[in-house]
């Protein structure tokens, strides 16, 4: 008896070439779209059945078949070597010129007893068809047709899932969701393209040392990865409605490829991680194995008529990209790896990890708070359009990215509905860029204030993601619908979040200012001649005084545009004689407070000297940078004035 092993290579490749040689006007075709889907069964199934019928195979005799799956097949016989090496050299060659030299076959028989261990087996087979590929001599068994020009033939479809009971899309058009289009206008639209590798799956297989747990583990995921039980995931999830929201492109082996309603496409994620959560369950209690299988997910954006290649690439880079990060984060740890539109998300298992347990959860709540905002008004697509154009309009100086995002959430604190939300909205966007904690010299923790670099890999990306999964023309704002924050802010140690809010809108952009341009240990910036901070100690406490020279904001405006300008002796007389016509005031002023017994001067001594000798150098420069670190200090400040009244909004909020 001997033992026979066929492994089919490049069903993938196939399927992509039969993709790919389709006409991007033709893409939206129910039946096109069908025959893409089906090809990746149709083709399995279809060279499994030409195995069997070339051997005369009866999988159901277990005697006989020890390895029936998509890609692989192990089993025995009884012929001769030359009627085996015969067969082999024909199926081959069959099924190379029918799939037009896309799809080969690799193959070899070995020695072997049906009353052997059946692991042993397996491993000697897996043993022999490698060193058969280091020769390569399956190749030479079609050397002839190696050489001759194949047209892609048209593979006949079997019957499969069936694309108008209402579980996936009918097509690539049903996937729009464009809540402003017109009756009879263009049905183009953005749609999202989802790419998953499972890891872990190698690694499984290699630790199992008995036949009826591996056969068990083969059955187990040729069932659980395959366009069949996605349509069961999909009839079951509860979460959301995915009903007719996703088309299934190839899921097979270790891969799900499929397109998604924008919308649906967190969801559809989620409903990735429930499949891989079933399977490791299963693994657990039927396998009896600690290995956890994790999955990689790629997602790009694109037009719905765009040419399959086009989007099958460019989702390919962006899953090749979690990948490696899930190495180098260990794979074994993580159940979840997103790369979405270049934002990384994980989860890992249990208390694992380095950073949030769940960061794509957390980030799908997100998402969900942020549509409630943006339904009340808190921005517009506007606001991210233009914060967006500025910071990529200087993406090489970080300092003026930072400078550009704290002048556009400046907060505007009013007794309006919309300042509560603006805040909030505000708030989550300058969080982004917030330093990672650090300890200083003394092991004593250090404030974190803004790392500008998180602008270009954290915020952009992300803020690209908010706008479009926040457009009202891909997704439902619904301003009545219920919302229970659990991200932006959550009720549990409420007012701790609301004190961390309170800092980070409205001290730590002081305190920024204040580190970066008037350093104490070089205190020869010109800005350290208009602002300061102390620390004074007043009836036994310490507290933080900014304090500032009395100046309006629309000074400092008319200070800049004569920068500009090059005016620059104006700018000297402006603020000199300013000071000079106002003295007498300023002195009153002190002397009133002083006499009502305030402890605490908020205003900063104006030194005409001083600002003569460094503005000298200013001029040289011939940068305006100081006057806009100022109007941010000054904005910044008058709205701390206020931030009792933001206080008192938030707590508003946590009735909602």
């Amino acid at each position: 008896m001997r033992g026979i092993i066929i492994e089919v290579e490049k069903i993938q490749r196939y399927v992509y070439h039969r993709i790919d040689e389709r006409r991007a006007e033709y893409q939206h075709d129910s039946k096109t779209l069908q025959e893409i889907v089906f090809s990746s069964g149709a083709v399995s199934k279809d060279i499994l059945g030409k195995i069997e019928d070339k051997f005369e195979i009866y999988k159901k005799d277990s005697n006989t078949v020890l390895l029936w799956i998509s890609g692989k097949v192990i089993f025995f016989s009884n012929l001769e070597q030359k009627d085996i090496s015969q067969r082999l050299k024909e199926l081959h060659r069959d099924i190379y010129l029918e799939y037009g030299g896309n799809i080969q076959l690799r193959y070899t028989s070995f020695s072997a007893e049906a009353t052997e261990d059946k692991m042993k087996i397996i491993q000697s087979a897996k043993r022999a068809l490698n060193i058969e590929k280091k020769k390569n001599t399956n190749i030479l068994d079609i050397k002839e047709e190696l050489f001759c020009f194949q047209e892609l033939t048209k593979i006949p479809m079997k019957q499969g899932v069936s694309y108008t009971d209402g579980v996936f899309a009918r097509n690539m058009d049903a996937l729009i969701r464009n809540n402003n289009k017109k009756e009879n206008e263009s049905t183009d639209g953005k749609i999202a393209i989802v790419k998953a590798d499972i890891n872990n799956m190698g690694k499984i297989f290699s630790e199992i040392k008995d036949y009826s747990r591996y056969d068990k583990l083969s059955k187990l995921l040729i069932n659980k990865i395959s366009v069949d039980y996605f349509r069961i995931l999909v009839q079951n999830y509860k979460k959301y409605d995915l009903t007719e929201k996703i088309l299934p492109l190839y899921i097979e082996g270790d891969d799900v490829f499929y397109a998604v309603q924008i919308e649906a496409l967190l969801a559809s994620i989620d409903l990735l991680r429930k499949m891989i959560k079933e399977i490791n369950e299963e693994i657990e209690t039927d396998i009896q194995s600690e290995i956890k299988l994790g999955i990689a997910v790629g997602v790009i954006f694109t037009d719905n008529h765009q040419p399959i290649r086009y989007y099958r690439e460019m989702v390919e880079k962006e899953l090749s990209i979690i990948k490696e990060k899930m190495k180098i984060e260990k794979t074994d740890r993580v159940d979840l790896g997103v790369s979405l539109a270049a934002n990384l998300f994980y989860s890992y298992r249990g208390n694992l990890g380095t950073s949030e347990k769940d960061g794509f959860s957390k980030f799908s709540q997100e998402i969900e708070e942020i549509k409630w905002l943006k339904s009340h008004n808190a921005f517009s697509n506007s606001f991210i359009f233009n914060l967006l154009r500025v910071l990529e309009s200087s993406e090489k100086d970080t300092e003026q990215q930072l400078r550009h995002l704290l002048y556009f959430l400046i907060p505007d604190v009013q007794k309006t509905e919309k300042s509560k939300y603006d805040l909030l909205f505000k708030y989550y966007l300058l969080s982004q860029v917030v330093e990672d904690k650090k300890e200083s010299k003394e092991n004593k923790p250090e404030e974190r204030l803004f790392d500008a670099k998180k602008i270009n890999s954290i915020l952009i990306p992300k803020l690209k993601l908010v706008l479009l999964l926040t457009d009202d023309r891909f997704v439902t704002l619904d301003k009545n619908k219920d919302c229970k924050f659990k991200s932006i802010i959550r009720k549990e140690n409420y007012s701790k979040q609301v004190e961390n809010i309170i800092r980070v809108m409205f001290t730590k952009p002081l305190n920024y200012l204040i580190e970066f341009y008037c350093p104490k240990k070089e205190n020869n910036r010109i800005e350290a001649i208009f602002i300061s901070r102390e620390n004074p100690k007043i009836d036994g406490n310490i507290i933080t005084v900014y304090k500032k020279v009395p100046l309006h904001v629309t000074m400092l405006f008319r200070m800049k545009k004569f920068m500009e300008q090059k005016k620059y002796d104006q700018i000297e007389r402006l603020i000199i004689n300013y000071f000079k016509q106002n003295e007498a005031d300023f002195e009153k002023l002190k002397k009133d407070r002083q006499d009502e017994g305030k402890k605490v001067e908020y205003r900063k001594e104006f030194e005409e000297e001083k600002f003569r000798r460094y503005f000298k150098k200013i001029k040289k420069l011939h940068k305006a940078d100081w006057l806009d670190n100022l109007i941010l200090f000054y904005k910044y400040d008058e709205q701390r004035m206020k931030k009792e009244e933001a206080e008192k909004y938030l707590l508003e909020f946590k009735k909602i």
